[in-house]
């Protein structure tokens, strides 16, 4: 295999033009973005340097590009946004002068990060790099090349697979052009590669696409589009005139952005989508007042696609380096940036992020109410409080409307439904109808179930560890201050290695520590463990039966499980539930039976 990229005289001009921009982006002055509407919120107090690539995990947002400071606080080319705040990973990437992190990607929660670096934490790693939330590591010996600067544009991963594609010669020592497979252990060439760079990668099922300025995929002639199956390279149709920045795939469908004005023959403005046979046009596309206009970032949410780059109009109508094809038409995002868009993601949860000189900012994205938790159904105590709550995506911020057996709470219109000192009459079915311009939509149903109180306390329960048949003594003591003396609680024989006593002293200090002793030389050290339990009280006659029951305070209501059954042998006497520590909150009832 030739490792040479073998490139020809039109692609080696136009990958000149495409090298000197990005160098000339490293090295300029950071423009400040501007964020002209209310929908639009700044993160943080930004970035001094532009954000060229996002990646999201969960809630978390990790930002790459050329800066070296994240709100305020030393970042290298790599920062964490949790909702809050940014900060660095660790010490970042760095070292090759004019550092960049021009791509990230998700596997699981490890972020992937690749561009022009040559350590990441400190550790030499080769313009890619792996961040498990703690520690950076390298990929095998990288990617590299013997006779240009190595970069890596664009990653994708598939399972545990990633994807690197650039302008690179080798990849982990072996030869590989522009493109690699990294399998977790080592890196690996797909194919004979591509002839010219790649800048944009993104995988749907088993298919990897990948699009760039090159005309040759795995000896086949292609158009600045290739797709790999896994074991070979295919062209889409007769592909695309121009090169290709960013892909993105909804469904079936894989959109494409770049600096173009033919696809598969057709007249199409620099983005346009492949549905798998044939290409078309997304309307008029995305244009501008000068000649070169260019889409660097494609994201999807819902069946919505985002398009960002340094044009000026959409489908005909301004829009400012930001727009949205809705599958039919365009529609600008407000006013727009004030500057062009590098960067674009979707968390999948309502929100857009959008990166460019100076930062990141999110925008929240009109959507129909979906729940991310519904009501939970609960069993409580008449008397007590009871608390049902929601949380819901969609924009704009919708209207809630919950209902007891179908009858409205007028006094609940927000997603917290609180009702306190229940009566019986409350027990029944509760859902809340959650509703804004775009829909509504229902809960799932939540059962409540008031019972009877049984009387309880929580009581230290004392458990004592030593040999069976040992005489052993149990003292307190409420301080540690010098004054304070040891006070024998309880002696006993222990019946068992592991044998409860319980403190009903009343009322309990705020404080109380117990030792344990033994006298001469016992086989088995004494030890002790204290927990909270529940004291139940049980009243009846003397001779009743009576059987404890518990449930969960959370979950089915007709779930009861037998504690234990006691004969009365006092008017009043205690329960201990030593099995309630460590588990869900319980409610209690007692059953009289024969």
């Amino acid at each position: 295999m030739n490792s040479t990229p073998n490139f020809t005289s039109n692609s080696w001009t136009s990958l000149t033009w495409v090298l000197a921009a990005l160098a000339l982006a490293l090295i300029g002055p950071a423009r400040a973005q501007t964020f002209s509407d209310a929908e639009w919120v700044v993160l943080g107090t930004g970035m001094n340097g532009s954000v060229a690539a996002l990646a999201v995990s969960g809630t978390n947002l990790y930002a790459g590009g050329t800066f070296t400071n994240g709100g305020g606080m030393p970042a290298n080319y790599v920062a964490k946004w949790d909702g809050r705040r940014w900060s660095a990973l660790d010490s970042g990437i760095g070292v090759t002068p004019n550092s960049i992190a021009s791509a990230l990607a998700m596997s699981g929660t490890d972020l992937y990060a690749a561009g022009w670096f040559a350590t990441a934490g400190g550790v030499p790693a080769a313009n890619v790099a792996q961040w498990d939330g703690t520690t950076w590591s390298a990929l095998g010996l990288g990617i590299t090349s013997s006779f240009m600067p190595a970069h890596v544009s664009a990653l994708a991963v598939n399972g545990t697979d990633l994807y690197a594609g650039g302008w690179f010669a080798v990849a982990g020592g072996v030869p590989a052009n522009n493109i690699a497979q990294w399998d977790g252990r080592s890196w690996s060439a797909l194919g004979s590669g591509l002839n010219a760079p790649v800048f944009a990668l993104v995988v749907t099922g088993t298919n990897l696409f990948a699009g760039g300025e090159f005309n040759t995929a795995g000896g086949v002639t292609v158009s600045n589009i290739a797709q790999w199956d896994g074991s070979a390279w295919s062209a889409l149709g007769s592909g695309v005139n121009g090169p290709i920045l960013a892909l993105a795939v909804s469904g079936t469908n894989l959109y494409a952005g770049g600096n173009f004005t033919m696809v598969g023959g057709v007249a199409a403005t620099n983005i346009a989508k492949w549905d798998g046979s044939a290409w078309s046009a997304l309307g008029s596309g995305l244009g501008g007042s000068v000649p070169d206009v260019h889409v660097w970032a494609l994201a999807v949410s819902g069946t919505d696609l985002y398009a960002g780059g340094d044009f000026t109009n959409a489908g005909g109508m301004p829009a400012n380096h930001i727009a949205k094809w809705d599958g039919s038409a365009w529609s600008p995002m407000g006013s727009g940036m004030g500057g062009e868009v590098n960067a674009l993601a979707a968390d999948g949860a309502g929100h857009l992020f959008v990166g460019g000189a100076g930062g990141v900012a999110q925008a929240n994205l009109p959507s129909v109410p979906a729940f991310v938790t519904s009501p939970q159904t609960q069993t409580a105590e008449a008397g007590a409080a009871v608390h049902f709550w929601v949380e819901v995506t969609g924009q704009p911020a919708p209207a809630y409307e919950w209902c007891q057996n179908g009858t409205n709470i007028l006094s609940c219109a927000n997603n917290e439904l609180v009702l306190t000192n229940i009566p019986f009459t409350q027990s029944g079915t509760y859902i809340v109808v959650v509703t804004n311009v775009f829909g509504a939509v229902t809960s799932a149903p939540a059962a409540l179930q008031v019972i009877p109180p049984v009387p309880r306390t929580r009581v230290p329960g004392v458990n004592l560890m030593a040999q069976a048949g040992n005489f052993l003594g149990l003292d307190y003591r409420d301080n540690l201050g010098p004054s304070a003396n040891w006070q024998t609680m309880a002696t006993m024989t222990l019946s068992n290695a592991s044998q409860f006593y319980f403190d009903v002293s009343e009322p309990l200090p705020p404080q109380r520590f117990y030792r344990a002793w033994q006298m001469g030389t016992p086989a088995v050290v004494p030890s002790l463990d204290m927990k909270m339990v529940p004291a139940i009280t049980l009243t009846g006659n003397i001779g009743d039966s009576l059987r404890l029951e518990y449930i969960n305070q959370f979950g089915p209501i007709d779930t009861w499980v037998t504690l234990g059954a006691v004969t009365l042998t006092n008017t009043s006497q205690l329960y201990f539930d030593t099995s309630e520590p460590g588990q869900p909150p319980r409610l209690y009832r007692i059953v009289k039976g024969p």
